[in-house]
């Protein structure tokens, strides 16, 4: 496709300021910045609502490059996409449960999870190091791990972190009543409650003398 004068890919906001630029319409824009300090040459962008906006009748000064029938639906297909996507920032799109948990040990760069299919058309898919995919295979000594394979393991270890979830709330059970017997608990709580407000108390007592200048600033401290 095309590419910038650097040969890169366009930028998504280059492709939206062209689309959304009026002038390719035929349109005088002005008024879309604001100096707020003369000093600085600071500029505060404007919103579409501020701009000063005229038709070029004579296509002299803007010339039109598209139609505004064509305009105003790029533009709307523009707008519905952006919507689209504000609306599913934050939420996540991936139906499959490993996307974002398998990571490469070599070099630290997470799983893609790719399609494939063994030679008899059934699909079996595979995770691949996303460093080795950007950078070629000789760059990762990793390996492909297929869905096939690593589910079995990982609900084999669900059924076992069940069973010591289980184990593990018994012993707190365990360990609760132990220090809640014969009321120690609340005891040793009571005991630290007193502690803390005798060491209040001579706390305020010491301020107090030291502001009745009944004792020095070096018998304070």
């Amino acid at each position: 496709g095309y590419r910038n004068h650097n040969g890169k890919k366009i930028a998504h906001t280059t492709m939206s300021n062209l689309i959304s630029n009026p002038k390719y319409k035929g349109y005088y824009v002005g008024n879309k910045v604001k100096v707020v300090d003369m000093f600085t040459k600071k500029q505060k962008f404007l919103p579409p609502e501020e701009w000063v906006m005229f038709k070029d009748e004579t296509g002299e000064i803007v010339p039109a490059i598209v139609s505004e029938e064509i305009w105003d639906a790029a533009n709307a297909v523009l707008k519905k996409r952006s919507e689209d996507v504000k609306a599913r920032q934050g939420v996540c799109n991936h139906a499959n449960l490993l996307t974002g948990k398998l990571w490469c040990t070599e070099c630290g760069q997470p799983y893609y999870r790719r399609e494939s299919e063994d030679k008899r058309g059934r699909k079996n898919s595979k995770w691949i190091c996303s460093g080795k995919i950007k950078n070629g295979a000789d760059s990762c000594r990793s390996f492909a791990i297929y869905e096939s394979e690593i589910k079995p393991l990982l609900f084999e270890v669900f059924r076992d972190t069940a069973a010591d979830a289980d184990a593990m709330v018994e012993e707190y059970i365990r360990m609760y009543n132990e220090l809640t017997q014969h009321g120690s608990l609340r005891k040793k709580i009571e005991q630290q409650n007193n502690i803390i407000d005798q060491a209040n108390r001579k706390k305020n007592k010491l301020l107090q003398l030291a502001a009745d200048d009944s004792i020095t600033n070096a018998d304070f401290k």
